[in-house]
Formats: C-alpha cells, structure tokens, sequence
C-alpha cells in the first residue's frame, strides 16, 4: 500500500465535499484524466541534491528563455528545462541551456497554442507535477519555478536553509486566500512528496487550476505534509513589487501587504515572479521596466 492510499481516507479525493471546487477536482480525480508523458535526460547536468526545473512550449518561449538566462546569470547549472515542442526545443538549444523534450501520447497537444485560463493551458501545467515526480527519484530535491519568473540570486545558496528540518514543500507566499503559490515550489523527496506529485499528475482537473488543487489537497490532509514559505522580502510575488497598473485589480485588503513591502529598505530580493497579471506581453513589458529582461 503506497503512502497515500494510507491517508487518502482523510482527502478530498476519496470523500464528499461541500467546496464546490474540492468536489470538481474529485470527480476528475476518479475519472483519471491525465496525458501519458515520459523524457529522457538529454546528457549529464551537474550532479547535486538540488535540482531546478521549468516547463514551456511556444507560446512561453519568450518568457522561458529570459528564465534560463537568469539561472545562468546567477551562475547555477544544476536545472533542467522541459519543453514541450520541437521547435522551441531546437532554439533553447541553440542558445547552449540545458532542455529535454517532453514525449507526448498526442504529441499535437504539445504544440498547439495554449491561453491562459483554457482547458488545455490548465491540462499543460499539470504535467510538471509528472515532471517533478520523475526528477524527484534521482535527486533529494526538486525545485520548480515557473517561466515567468527571473532569479536575482544564487538559490542554491538559499536551498540550505531549508535542509534537514523536516519539510516536505516549500511554497512561494501568493498573499490571498490560495496561499502555496505553485509557481516556485520546493520538494524535498520522500515517498509521500512522490505519491503526492503523481497523484496530483493523474488527477488533473482542466476547470481547477493545479494551484487550487494542492491548496485543496494540502487543506483536506492537515498534518500529513509539513509545509512552510519562502519569506516574501526575498520572494515576492507579482502584487508585491510590480506596479499597480501592471496587475490585475488589487483587492484592497492586499494594499497593506503591498505597502510594507514598498517601504521595506531592508528587503533583498533574489527572486520575482510576475504572476497577479495577465498576458504575455504584459508580463515582458512588466520584466523589462524593472530591468529583468535578460535576452
């Protein structure tokens, strides 16, 4: 019996649930809707505990590129980028990073064009969790941090923090009331992390987005996994340092939040994730005016 059907009793995925959404992502789970991936690692990366990993296709290209150079920038070569097209696969190549292409049972799927928001965009992000499965097997720790976002720092020299203290996940603080930000998550390889990672692959709900339903997952099993998150002055998210007209509407309930961090002089920041927008072009412009656009 593997570690999570120990304490599936306890999940939303095994009970009736009166959150609308706990009870669509049940009624996926059960269904099983999920793509058949595989990869193989193209040659040999730097053999650490820690391993970095993205994923993108044509539509994120731009985005994909500009991350990987600034992984280079803060001279850490222990990553791996998954991507999902042949095309873009031969271009990240040519620009010398590290990148394995993802083997698809309907390869049309990988490369079409995905929108924010659509089924397929919610189907193509839920592969990462196959993806942090797989390299969770080979290394202590997987750390997957989505394209559209940028590294100021050497994270492998924040990594130790973390160690030895008996985390399992390590999440982004997102401020609103869906708080593991799922666009830089830290796992720490246990058999629970890697049950939990193809659970969640196989149960992919293209209405949920995945940030949802880990949140939802981590919710309906309290003291199973211990989790914690990255401080938001090294690690803000979109709403905390881009400019307000660059973003969604902020709630005003955030403005506080957004307000300390601005007025932080002590703050160092080592990572940004330009999230709480929309649009790729917004999302480049947005980079670019803070100085972040790397290619």
């Amino acid at each position: 019996m593997s570690t999570f059907d120990q304490y599936a009793n306890r999940s939303i995925f095994s009970q009736q649930s009166t959150n609308k959404n706990a009870t669509q992502c049940s009624q996926n789970n059960k269904k099983g809707v999920h793509p058949s991936t595989s990869y193989q690692m193209p040659h040999p990366i730097p053999k650490t505990d820690l391993l970095f990993i993205c994923c993108f296709d044509s539509g994120s290209r731009e985005l994909g590129l500009n991350h990987l150079q600034s992984l280079k920038n803060q001279n850490i070569d222990n990553y791996m980028a998954f991507v999902a097209d042949k095309a873009t696969y031969d271009i990240v190549k040519k620009h010398g990073f590290h990148c394995t292409l993802a083997d698809h049972s309907n390869q049309s799927y990988l490369t079409e064009q995905k929108h924010f928001g659509t089924p397929n965009f919610t189907e193509f992000v839920f592969l990462r969790y196959k993806f942090i499965h797989e390299c969770l097997k080979k290394h202590k720790a997987v750390w997957y941090l989505d394209v559209d976002t940028v590294v100021l720092s050497d994270l492998n020299e924040i990594y130790p923090e973390y160690v030895g203290k008996g985390y399992d996940i390590v999440f982004q603080n997102d401020i609103h009331q869906i708080q593991n930000c799922t666009g830089c998550q830290l796992y720490f390889s246990s058999q629970k992390t890697l049950d939990m990672t193809m659970h969640v692959f196989k149960g992919m709900n293209r209405e949920l987005p995945d940030q949802h339903y880990v949140n939802y997952f981590l919710q309906a099993n309290p003291g199973v996994f211990k989790t914690t998150m990255f401080d938001i002055y090294r690690f803000p998210n979109g709403l905390l340092y881009f400019d307000d007209q660059d973003l969604i509407p902020i709630p005003p309930e955030f403005m506080e939040q957004k307000n300390k961090f601005k007025e932080n002089q002590q703050k160092v920041v080592a990572f940004v994730h330009a999230n709480w927008m929309v649009g790729i072009d917004t999302k480049i412009n947005a980079m670019k005016k803070k100085g972040h656009w790397y290619i």
